[in-house]
């Protein structure tokens, strides 16, 4: 393959190059999902990011460059893949309001002084530790602690750790908010 033409955008040359080198992207994305759907869309994505990118190549490194572009797309796309579907989760509209509350040791005050606090609680979740505040906000929609470490993929112990250490972080919070007021 001519790699000055490759450089240059040559249709003909990357058209080559998207033939040989599918086979090569397609085994490496295989490695990262399961869904045909996925696959498509990070090989997408892929040859979309080595054309734009083109300029970049050194001849000697071609393989390792195309090898480095297909795995990191892989790896960002899997995780994005990760936090979405961890998202569903944690949507602080759905919450149980009731046992946050009582979870985050806010008063029973007006509703204007409870709404604020809430909000403030919510503030300190989201400020934690990703790991934290989604075992947090699994607790608070009702998850055991046995369905939290299946559903994060971490040992039993782990998953009782990261709740308590983010319920601590919660009532430190707030222990300093009682004592300011």
């Amino acid at each position: 393959m001519d790699i000055e033409r490759f450089k240059d955008g040559d249709r003909r040359v990357f058209t080559e190059f998207y033939y040989q080198y599918f086979p090569y992207v397609k085994n490496i994305c295989v490695r990262f999902f399961k869904n045909p759907a996925d696959i498509e869309d990070v090989i997408q994505d892929i040859f979309y990011t080595i054309y734009k990118k083109r300029k970049l190549v050194i001849e000697e490194r071609f393989d390792a460059w195309i090898h480095n572009i297909s795995k990191n797309m892989c790896i960002n796309k899997y995780r994005w893949k990760k936090r979405k579907r961890m998202n569903r989760f944690i949507d602080p509209d759905i919450l149980d309001i009731e046992r946050l509350i009582s979870m985050s040791g806010i008063n029973k005050l007006s509703q204007q002084e409870n709404r604020m606090q809430l909000m403030e609680c919510v503030n300190t979740i989201d400020g934690m530790r990703p790991t934290f505040s989604r075992a947090l906000y699994l607790t608070i929609e009702g998850y055991k602690l046995e369905e939290i470490a299946g559903i994060e993929k971490i040992p039993l112990g782990t998953a009782k750790t990261r709740v308590h250490r983010a319920r601590k972080i919660l009532e430190k919070r707030y222990e300093i908010l009682d004592k300011g007021n």
